[in-house]
């Protein structure tokens, strides 16, 4: 268990849970420069959920989700630590097929990295994508656009590598208008932000 703040936020980290690192802070660049607001978000793939917390401040209510039973704990902690428990939900699910409601955002930091997640270590889950390292976004992609309403955003970070036109033809085909927000050359590769509307 670590105890850490970042980008303002106080958080308590289980070791099964992702830290917060540069590509939440390159989402968290994001969502301060569009300041978003409305009645819902949900933060896919919360982990410690610090994304939750910070959409918490603007939305009225807030839904964590998380295959990971530990982030979901975190993030209850978490978001008591800071004041937002009662603007939160929390849903353990596998990206986003549960939700039965319209979003007026989703944000999602998946995992990237092209390797496949072990049962039995959690963590894994939060940083292998898969053999191309998209397979998880691409599913949330196609779930996303019946929970999103229309005229509402989807923010989702991928790295170069994924695949960039792959990600504007999918996009375009399930009726969402994509484009680059930010990004942030690393040393293994080149993180991007997208932010999408549904029209």
């Amino acid at each position: 268990m670590r105890k850490t703040v970042f980008h303002g936020i106080r958080l308590i980290i289980p070791e099964t849970v992702y830290e917060p690192a540069e590509d939440t802070k390159l989402i968290l660049e994001a969502l301060e420069e569009l300041s978003p607001e409305g009645k819902l978000a949900a933060d896919v793939g919360c982990g410690s959920g610090i994304l939750s917390i910070y959409l918490a401040r603007s939305f009225e209510r807030v839904i964590g989700m998380d295959v990971n039973p530990d982030a979901l704990s975190a993030l209850r902690e978490n978001a008591s630590l800071n004041e937002v428990s009662d603007k939160i939900l929390m849903v353990c699910s596998d990206v986003i097929s549960p939700l039965r409601v319209k979003l007026d955002l989703a944000v999602f930091n998946p995992p990237y990295l092209p390797e496949s997640p072990r049962k039995e270590d959690l963590l894994t889950y939060s940083w292998c994508g898969g053999r191309r390292g998209r397979e998880v976004l691409d599913r949330f992609l196609l779930q996303v656009r019946d929970a999103v309403r229309d005229g509402g955003h989807v923010i989702f970070l991928q790295t170069e590598r994924n695949g960039v036109p792959e990600t504007e033809t999918l996009l375009s085909s399930l009726g969402f208008r994509g484009q680059i927000l930010k990004e942030r050359k690393l040393c293994f590769d080149r993180l991007l932000v997208w932010m999408a509307q549904k029209i």
